[in-house]
Order: C-alpha cells, then sequence, then structure tokens
C-alpha cells in the first residue's frame, strides 16, 4: 500500500496587495492599540468634566489648556451641555461614542459587528478631518494644535487597528477579562474626579453657587469648597464610581467566576454610598447653596474688620473692609462679591476726636444714612484720620470724599462728629447731634470747621 503526499504550492491569499506577513499584527497588540482612541477621549473629557463641575479649581475658558483640548470635549457629556469655546461643537461627542465603540467591537467574535467597525473608523476619520479644516479656515490652529494632534493619532490608530482586525483570527482573541480594578482605585485616590462625580449627581446646584464665587482675587472663591458637605460628595462619588465598575464587571461575558464580591461592592455602593451618604451629602450641599446666595459672608472672610448690612429683604447686600491693614473693600450679594478694590487707606484703627471733645473710643469711625455710609479713614502712620468718605453700601463706590491734610507733630487731627444719624447718637462712636440739627457731617480741619450733606458731600 503506498501513501500518496501532496505538497501545496499556491501563495498565501492576500488583500488590497498585502500580505498576511507584511501586514499582520499580533492579536493582543492589536487589541492593545485598539483602545487608543478611547483613551484619549476619556482623558480629555475627565479634564472638562472635573474642571466644569470644579469651578473653583480651574479658570474656566480663560485655561489655555481647556483651549487646546477644546475640539475633542464633549459639551453633552463634560460640561453640562455648555460650550466653554468656540471650537467645542458636537465632534467631540462622537468621537467618544466612536472610540468606544471600536474598543468594545474589536473584540467581537459575530462577523456583524465586526463589519460594523469599518464605518465607525472611517466616520470618525471624516469627522477628524472636518474638525482639523475647520480650525485651519478660521485661524484656531495654533489655538487648538493639541487636539489636531491627539486627532491624528485618533484616525492612524482607529483606522490601523481595523484593517489589522482584518487578519485576526477569531478564535486567537482572548476571553475577556473582568474590569481591572486599578483604574477605579487612580481615580477615587485623584480625589477631584469623585468630588466632581458627587456635584453632578447629588448637589448640580452648589456648582453653579461656585461658579459664581469662582471670580479671579475674590475672598470667598472656595467657599463652595471647603464645607460640611464636600466630604460627603467626595463618598456619595466614589460609591458611585464603584456602583459603575461593579454593574460593567456583571455584564454577560465579563462577569467573574465567583461573582459575590462583585455584588456585595454593588449593593453597599447602591445603599450605603448613593443611598445613605448621598443623601445626606444632597441635603447639606442645598443648605450650603442656599446660604452662599443669601448668607452673611462676613463670619467666613479671613482679618474681616468692619462689614455693614444694607437692610431689606431678599439675599444680604453687605459691604465689608478686609484684608491686611483693613485697606480692601469688598460689596456682596450673598456671598457673591459684587466689587472688590483696594481702598489706599485704612478704616481701621483710626483716631479721631469729637470737635472740642473727646477722642472717639471706636477703631470704625462711621454713620450710615441711607445706602450711603460715612466713614473715616487714614494713611498716616500714627492712624490719625485724614479723611471722610461717603460709600455707597449697594457697591462700596465712592460718592464723595472730604481730605484733611494733617501735619506731622502738631499732635492735632480731624475732628468729626455725625449729626442725625439714624442708628441714634452714640459719642464714643462719633454720633452726636445738637438740638434742632438736620442730618450732616460736622468736620473740623486746620480750625476750620466744615458742614457737609453724608449724602452728597456738598458743604451746608
Amino acid at each position: 500500500m503506498s501513501t500518496i503526499t501532496s505538497v501545496s504550492t499556491a501563495t498565501q491569499p492576500t488583500l488590497a496587495g498585502l500580505s498576511r506577513n507584511d501586514s499582520y499584527l499580533p492579536t493582543t497588540r492589536v487589541l492593545e492599540l485598539s483602545r487608543l482612541p478611547m483613551l484619549i477621549m476619556v482623558v480629555v473629557n475627565v479634564i472638562f468634566f472635573v474642571a466644569y463641575w470644579l469651578p473653583e479649581l480651574a479658570r474656566g475658558n480663560d485655561d489655555p489648556l481647556l483651549g487646546q483640548l477644546a475640539p475633542l470635549a464633549s459639551a453633552a457629556f463634560a460640561t453640562g451641555g455648555e460650550a466653554w469655546f468656540s471650537t467645542q461643537r458636537s465632534t467631540g461627542t462622537w468621537l467618544l461614542i466612536f472610540g468606544l465603540a471600536i474598543a468594545v467591537l474589536i473584540r467581537s467574535r459575530h462577523w456583524v459587528a465586526r463589519l460594523i467597525l469599518f464605518p465607525v473608523a472611517y466616520l470618525g476619520a471624516a469627522l477628524v478631518l472636518v474638525m482639523i479644516f475647520g480650525v485651519i479656515i478660521r485661524g484656531e490652529l495654533f489655538g487648538t494644535l493639541l487636539s489636531v494632534l491627539l486627532g491624528v493619532v485618533w484616525v492612524a490608530t482607529a483606522i490601523t487597528t481595523t484593517w489589522r482586525s482584518l487578519w485576526q483570527n477569531i478564535d486567537d482573541l482572548p476571553d475577556r477579562r473582568p474590569p481591572r480594578i486599578w483604574p477605579l482605585v487612580l481615580a477615587c485616590v485623584a480625589a477631584v474626579i469623585p468630588l466632581a462625580v458627587g456635584r453632578a449627581v447629588f448637589a448640580p446646584e452648589l456648582r453653579q453657587a461656585a461658579a459664581d464665587l469662582a471670580v479671579s482675587g475674590s475672598a470667598m472663591r472656595w467657599a463652595a469648597l471647603f464645607t460640611e458637605a464636600t466630604p460627603r460628595l467626595y463618598l456619595a462619588g466614589v460609591g458611585v464610581l464603584v456602583a459603575g465598575w461593579a454593574a460593567w464587571r456583571l455584564l454577560p461575558g465579563r462577569r467573574p467566576e465567583r461573582p459575590a464580591g462583585t455584588v456585595v461592592a454593588l449593593l453597599i455602593a447602591l445603599v450605603l454610598g448613593m443611598g445613605g451618604i448621598g443623601m445626606t451629602a444632597a441635603q447639606l450641599a442645598a443648605q450650603r447653596t442656599e446660604q452662599i446666595r443669601s448668607g452673611d459672608p462676613t463670619p467666613e472672610l479671613l482679618f474681616s474688620c468692619v462689614s455693614w448690612r444694607q437692610p431689606g429683604e431678599g439675599p444680604a447686600r453687605t459691604l465689608v473692609v478686609h484684608g491686611a491693614g483693613c485697606q480692601q473693600l469688598s460689596g456682596f450679594t450673598g456671598y457673591t462679591p459684587t466689587t472688590d478694590r483696594a481702598l489706599g487707606y485704612s478704616i481701621s484703627p483710626v483716631k479721631a476726636s469729637l470737635p472740642g471733645g473727646p477722642e472717639i473710643a471706636s477703631d470704625v469711625i462711621s454713620a450710615s444714612y441711607g445706602e450711603i455710609l460715612v466713614i473715616a479713614g487714614t494713611d498716616r502712620f500714627d492712624d490719625k484720620a485724614n479723611r471722610i468718605v461717603g460709600l455707597r453700601v449697594t457697591d462700596g463706590t465712592e460718592v464723595w470724599s472730604f481730605p484733611c491734610a494733617v501735619e506731622s507733630g502738631r499732635g492735632a487731627s480731624l475732628e468729626l462728629r455725625f449729626a442725625g444719624a439714624p442708628d441714634g447718637d452714640d459719642p464714643t462712636a462719633g454720633r452726636l447731634t445738637d438740638r434742632g440739627e438736620s442730618e450732616s457731617v460736622v468736620a473740623v480741619c486746620g480750625g476750620v470747621t466744615k458742614t457737609l450733606d453724608p449724602r452728597t458731600g456738598a458743604e451746608q
């Protein structure tokens, strides 16, 4: 009996002129590269997400890094539907979706799903090209150069891995591994991510209050962050992240052989993290939001010297002098700054005397006449008053000023008294009214007596 052996001399099939040996990449390498478009989009959108929900830590649309990344950022997913930049269009949303789809579809064992890879990759590539041509035509290339470079990487890896998947043997695809825990741990350690998630889910109104306070140089910039609600919002955000990770891990095809630990983690995250801690965080955040919108910020200001609150209903309107030397004037509606400027002189401590009488005992010498606050100030080393100013309580605007130069070494200082003040007489505070005297400010400078209208500064 003889055996016939047949040796085939046929060449290996080719596609588009490329042989398997020329273009083949190991399956594991293709899978690794296929995650890069997704990774680019996730990182960019996480940066925007944190910047949006924690405005205290970012500069918003003034941040040059965010401006560079803006074309890749999804307004729908990252910035609450708001477009911070003119370059932030729907491109980022679709590229994020396409990046996630490529990472999932390239692992599929179904031929229909694997064919869908091609329109997904090419649509993404077309979007990137449109984005690049758009920023070039509008003259925004240098302001978005980082997005352009990342977009090129997105296209190169998406198209390359999609084509290389044609030569993949489906039997070579490794089994799906359960989601790794280290990204979850890293996100929780980077406290800003769960805190931003906590605000987004449980305290969106606190984010707007924080944005109103996040003004450059604002004395209350951190009022929405340094609060009792912040630790709970962080823990609630951790609960949301853990619940999402556990739910993803329990999906069919990803479920571990022993899912009991993952199920327990999911239940704890839902009941304790999102239920107990989350609801408490929401209540505290709501209380803090109301306080920020309508409360008096004076107790929380560092180096606060004196404050005046305008009477009336609604949010507190407060004028505060604070800072080193009591020379910084800030106006607030609630905690929101309405004005902030340097006075150029101190209002506490200030030394002055009643005309022909004793020294005024108060460190701050002032009286309110409706919307006008009349106050004595000094820029001298010996703290002797050398000016009287009238400030509008609503916005801190200086309505009028009466300067009084006091010569050094003479021992004399500006003498003054407030007549007809609505708060009533108090000689220790400089308020003293003679019989029949109307509202006025009596000032004696260099032996010359002036009677001034407290609302306009005009001489009566």
